[in-house]
């Protein structure tokens, strides 16, 4: 049961590693770049996953690719937004 709550945990925990390392990654290599990096990071992870013979090669796994069950916790949603925010012209956006 702890093994699971590990996993869980480092799925948490590697989401928001790459969220706080974001801004400075995007500058390096853009933000559509790095929403591809990240997708195909959680692709690669979601497919070794089930092949892991370890706890330690399931936990690099689930880490890097920021594996979790909580839907609204990913590196790809602060770019997304970002990105959204981008294509729409300054004197279209909502003025508080």
């Amino acid at each position: 049961m702890h093994q699971i709550g590990l996993i869980l945990s480092l799925g948490l925990s590697g989401a928001t590693m790459w969220m706080f390392l974001t801004p400075v990654v995007q500058e390096c290599i853009g933000r559509g770049h790095l929403l591809q990096v990240f997708t195909m990071l959680m692709a690669i992870s979601s497919f070794l996953l089930p092949s892991c013979a370890t706890i330690e090669s399931a936990s690099l796994a689930v880490f890097v690719g920021c594996l979790s069950l909580q839907p609204n916790v990913a590196p790809q949603m602060p770019l997304e937004h970002a990105i959204i925010a981008d294509t729409v012209r300054p004197e279209d956006r909502t003025s508080w």
